[in-house]
């Protein structure tokens, strides 16, 4: 394989490892297409096999996108399970106005936390109006 080839190559991989879905968009705009096994199953109907779910993986943007959907579902399903589990046991142990107390200062310290993020913002922005100002009053020509 020539060194072009061998680049072009590991492009895919890192492409297809990073953004699974452009990976397949370039597949088939590549001139790759799904078997004929597979549009045999996806035509039939039914629960599709391991092989044809991967050689849609590869070829097919909208199949990748649902996919990676389906997943980040699933996954936020199971956190929200273990957070209300974790709640649950924390309220058994400590009692509910024990818990209650500490969540509400939790979302109180997170409050702060915004708040403070924002003000310290403001304040970087109206340092950075000031400098931009004073390099004008200065004569100084700015690239930004």
């Amino acid at each position: 394989m020539s060194k072009k080839g061998s680049t072009a190559s590991l492009l895919q991989a890192a492409a297809a490892e990073f953004h699974p879905v452009q990976a397949a968009k370039w597949r088939v705009e590549a001139g790759g297409s799904l078997s004929v096994a597979t549009l045999t199953e996806v035509h039939a109907g039914g629960e599709l096999s391991d092989a044809a779910k991967s050689d849609m993986w590869l070829h097919d943007p909208d199949f990748v996108v649902n996919r990676q959907r389906e997943q980040s579902s699933a996954v936020e399903k199971q956190l929200a399970w273990l957070d209300a589990q974790a709640d649950k046991m924390r309220r058994a142990r400590d009692g509910d106005e024990a818990v209650n107390r500490q969540n509400a200062q939790a979302q109180a310290a997170a409050e702060a936390r915004v708040k403070s993020a924002k003000e310290t913002a403001e304040f970087q922005r109206r340092i950075d109006q000031k400098r931009a100002a004073d390099a004008r009053m200065a004569g100084v020509i700015s690239n930004g």
